[in-house]
């Protein structure tokens, strides 16, 4: 199995902090948050695959070719074409299922674990309060029917909670016969991109469900990750 670790992005709400260093790079407990990732590989991961833009260079040169034994190959996205455009990117790379992570996010080792045990599935997290993300409306048997901005999750007044997108996925090459979604100008969104495709019949996605997940956009949540990282080190 490959995993794809998504770490192309600015970082630009953490301000100063990410002038000169990449955010995946940022310090969280004894690593940083990008040699997170490496500690909660699925079981049989045979290679990671890092996309790399805004100063990649620093990512390049603090990973080399291989780290705790897997070997690394990069994927350039200077443009920071959105989660999915940077995924596509990497497309000739991938020879067989594979699992997609956020460079810059906590993630328990279980739930990956659990996660590519299916052929396609996200990873959702309930949180107690609704804020800003995508959040996945699904059925009874956990299959996504439908992603929803946070202001249509509130609109819609559901009487059950959702989940939020995590950011991880377990994909198959299948998926890049998918047309890309762009959800802004010149970024490509995968939950965008897969939704539009289980609307056409031509996907089923899992929602594996957790309470573990911690998203790092600002310098607060660097701060509340530095407190969380142990539960999330294993």
């Amino acid at each position: 199995m490959q995993v794809v670790i998504l770490a192309a992005g600015k970082g630009t709400r953490m301000g100063a902090l990410t002038e000169e260093i990449p955010k995946p790079l940022l310090r969280v407990g004894e690593d940083t948050l990008l040699e997170q990732k490496f500690s909660i590989l699925p079981e049989g991961t045979e290679e990671v695959i890092v996309t790399i833009g805004y100063l990649g260079e620093r990512i390049r040169e603090h990973l080399g070719s291989a780290y705790r034994g897997v070997p690394i190959r990069y994927i350039e996205d200077p443009e920071r074409s959105g989660t999915a455009g940077t995924l596509w990117k990497a497309r000739n790379a991938l020879h067989g299922a594979f699992v997609v992570l956020a460079a810059d996010d906590l993630y328990q080792k279980r739930d990956i674990d659990a996660l590519a045990r299916h052929e396609h599935a996200v990873l959702g997290k309930h949180v107690a309060q609704i804020t800003p993300g995508d959040y996945l409306d699904h059925d009874d048997a956990h299959t996504v029917t439908d992603v929803l901005s946070h202001t249509e999750y509130e609109a819609q007044a559901h009487t059950r909670r959702l989940p939020i997108n995590t950011s991880a996925f377990k994909l198959t090459p299948r998926i890049f016969e998918f047309p890309l979604v762009e959800y802004k100008p010149g970024e490509y969104g995968l939950p965008h991109t897969l939704i539009a495709a289980v609307k056409r019949g031509e996907l089923s996605l899992r929602v594996h469900a957790t309470e573990a997940w911690h998203q790092v956009n600002t310098p607060e949540q660097l701060a509340e990750a530095e407190r969380l990282y142990a539960q999330f080190s294993t």
